[in-house]
């Protein structure tokens, strides 16, 4: 009702009553809940709030569902907000889920927590099968973009096909684009790589605390190969094979043997006919070592010393080499020698030897020597080096020997070091000369240490900096043993030395070959004296054919048996199957127990068969009244007693089918008769009929005489019959 109308009401009273069911209407209103309108939508809600974000219908605490398509300008669910101050403590972030942390932290965008004795998770699927379909956890760096600045923890689908490193389908990965990816721990903890852990108890590779790398016992491969616990010294393999060096092997460098493994020392080269350079700008330099506190070591140059008759010791040249441009020049001492001596008399400048005492531009040392011309030509070895030469790469021929000072000196044989961007550094080559004459043979090329009155020095190739050590297929050796291109399989290196089996060896087990390497197969074995079990206690040696599980196929038979012996005269050996010795009860021998159908012993010719388990042992007893013979356990019974006039009865119990039972009785009292009972199992006896000699009638019991009556019987099963004899 309009208040147009209130006013346009017939009399006041009626306009009175009019404005108060108004006003009472209007608390109502004022005071009432939304319950008294009727049903009203979350879009009909939405339209009459004016800062409301987002669509769709009302979200409540329990279990909501936030749904919405992503778009360029639209978001499926957005919290917005910020973070608190740097150095700020904080235990929740823009978005919790469960509880609240239980520890403080700065500058969290997301926290969760719970408590459960399992596992929490976080889960990310992407359900696709797609070739290249796979679920991602990405970070961005701040200047980071799609395609660089991130880095990548993933996996792959069932269906992936993308290839590469990280292209297998199913596989997990974890990558960095456009920046390093380090892995490791931030305190004093070890990190462990490992595969299959549900095998694996202990890690393949770990990174200890000190930044070592430890390698799980024979789970080292260098291509094929795999290397076991004791291997001592540092082996690349090459790609292809080759013989490897032990480390008490001598190897040569000229004429010098040095020893493998040998501990550091200096090291007189002998037989060094040469020092090469590598090309370009590569520098060789001939110095002994630094030292701190200490006077550094000398270096001689010199001939060797020609102690034959009329023989003549080799000349020393120094002298730059030939070039286009301009020719090195040659110093020596312009930078930190105190004098600079040459001998008088003995030094030529070109043609002219100087004397002590000449006068002229050139300012000697205190003592005499001949100098060399700018023009003149020396030689070091059998290269030509002219003097003041520009620098340039030399090559040394003729270098017979390369020594180093006495004490600590070190030679180094090296190309320079490059700085230079792309810039690659020389390569060294130690090479024998070629030898082009017919039945002529190239030098040897020997590395070794010296010899030591302590620890020999070690030979270390490539161990530091080296991303390979290439040898030669079939012309490297390890001891005796060249190796291969191809080589499998694993190879344990000894402590000490020893020569190392490649795949193609061959070796023995008694006078059988076995090739090394050799599939699955039947082996039958010659040439074996004995086989000895272990010596750990309890340890059975079995000696059996492999166990069938095929329909109608027959596992295979053993043969026990003795060489045949064709020679005249010849015999052939025994067979013996006996326990061993003990100090306590000695073993039974045991033949077809448990599960043999028959026992048969002897020649076709002369044959004894046991059917089912003949016994020989033997019992005795004192008993006056009937009593039980066990026929599976004995074979021989005694009973020797004082009748007392009262029959008895003897019952054999268990007498299967070859079995046989000897009772020998003997009475010392009143004359008695003995009945003989049998049964193949322990009930159910019957009276067993016994011959009493002569062809007469059988009876079923014998009679003992008083005093000292005497009986042998006899009783046995025979193809099911009972029978028996009285002696």
């Amino acid at each position: 009702m309009t208040l147009r109308t209130v006013l346009t009401s017939n009399t006041f009273e009626q306009q009175r009553q009019t404005i108060n069911l108004i006003s009472s209407d209007v608390d109502t209103v004022q005071t009432g809940k939304l319950s008294q309108f009727a049903s009203t939508t979350s879009a009909e809600l939405a339209g009459v709030i004016s800062d409301e974000t987002g669509t769709g219908s009302l979200v409540f605490s329990t279990a909501p569902t936030f749904g919405g398509s992503v778009g360029a300008t639209s978001y499926g669910a957005r919290f917005s907000g910020s973070l608190a101050a740097v150095g700020s403590e904080q235990n929740r972030g823009l978005l919790v889920l469960g509880s609240t942390l239980s520890f403080t932290d700065s500058n969290l965008l997301l926290s969760g927590q719970t408590s459960v004795n399992s596992w929490a998770q976080l889960m990310l699927q992407n359900t696709s099968n797609g070739t290249g379909a796979s679920s991602d956890y990405v970070v961005t760096r701040d200047n980071g973009t799609a395609s660089t600045g991130y880095g990548d923890f993933g996996i792959n689908s069932s269906g992936f096909t993308g290839g590469g490193a990280w292209g297998d389908a199913g596989g997990t990965y974890l990558y960095s684009t456009g920046g390093t990816l380090a892995m490791g721990t931030n305190d004093s903890y070890a990190l462990k790589l490992f595969a299959n852990s549900a095998t694996n108890t202990s890690a393949g590779i770990t990174i200890n605390t000190d930044n070592t790398v430890t390698f799980a016992a024979s789970s080292l491969k260098l291509g094929n190969t795999t290397l076991s616990q004791g291997v001592t010294g540092t082996i690349t393999f090459p790609a292809n094979a080759g013989t490897l060096a032990l480390q008490t092997d001598t190897t040569y460098i000229g004429t010098t043997s040095v020893a493998l493994n040998r501990a550091s020392a200096a090291l007189a080269l002998t037989g060094i006919s040469s020092v090469t350079g590598n090309t370009g700008t590569s520098t060789i330099a001939l110095q002994t070592a630094a030292t701190s506190g200490v006077a550094s070591g000398a270096v001689t140059v010199q001939s060797g010393n020609a102690g034959g008759a009329t023989s003549n010791s080799g000349n020393i040249t120094i002298d730059v080499g030939t070039a286009t441009g301009t020719t090195g020049s040659i110093s020596i001492g312009t930078t930190n020698a105190t004098a600079v001596n040459f001998p008088s008399g003995k030094t030529k400048v070109g043609n002219t030897t100087l004397t002590q005492g000449v006068s002229g531009t050139i300012t000697f040392p205190g003592s005499t020597g001949t100098l060399a011309l700018q023009t003149d030509t020396t030689y070091i070895g059998t290269t030509s080096v002219a003097l003041n030469r520009s620098s340039a790469a030399l090559a040394l021929t003729g270098i017979s020997s390369v020594t180093g000072d006495v004490g600590t000196s070190t030679i180094a044989v090296q190309t320079a070091v490059t700085s230079t961007a792309s810039q690659a550094s020389g390569a060294v080559t130690i090479q024998s000369g070629n030898a082009t004459g017919t039945t002529s043979n190239s030098g040897n090329i020997t590395i070794d240490v010296g010899t030591a009155t302590g620890t020999a020095g070690s030979i270390s190739i490539g161990t530091t900096n080296a991303t390979a050590v290439n040898l030669p297929s079939a012309k490297t050796k390890v001891g005796n043993t060249t190796l291969t291109q191809g080589v499998s399989g694993t190879i344990t290196f000894p402590a000490s030395a020893g020569t190392l089996a490649l795949q193609a060896d061959t070796t023995y087990i008694g006078t059988t070959s076995v090739a090394l390497n050799r599939t699955s197969a039947t082996l039958a074995l010659t040439g074996i004296s004995s086989i000895t079990g272990d010596t750990t206690g309890t340890i059975t040696t079995a000696v059996k054919t492999a166990d069938q599980s095929g329909a109608s196929t027959n596992t295979g038979a053993i043969t026990i048996q003795s060489g045949n012996a064709g020679g005249a005269t010849s015999n052939s050996g025994d067979v013996t199957v006996d326990s061993g010795t003990a100090t306590g009860t000695t073993g039974i021998v045991k033949i077809g127990l448990t599960n043999a159908s028959d026992i048969q012993i002897g020649r076709t010719a002369a044959k004894l068969t046991f059917k089912s388990n003949p016994i020989s042992t033997t019992s005795s007893g004192t008993s006056t009244t009937s009593f039980t013979v066990d026929a599976s356990t004995t074979r021989y019974y005694a009973n020797v007693s004082a009748l007392t006039g009262t029959s008895i009865t003897i019952n054999v119990s268990n007498l299967l089918d070859g079995r046989d039972v000897v009772l020998y009785l003997r009475n010392t009292g009143s004359a008695t008769g003995v009945t003989i009972a049998a049964s193949t199992t322990t009930s159910g006896f019957a009276n067993v009929n016994l011959a009493a000699g002569g062809g007469v009638s059988s009876v079923v019991s014998v009679s003992l005489a008083a005093t000292s009556g005497t009986a042998l019987v006899r009783v046995f099963n025979f193809a099911g019959t009972f029978g028996g004899s009285i002696q």
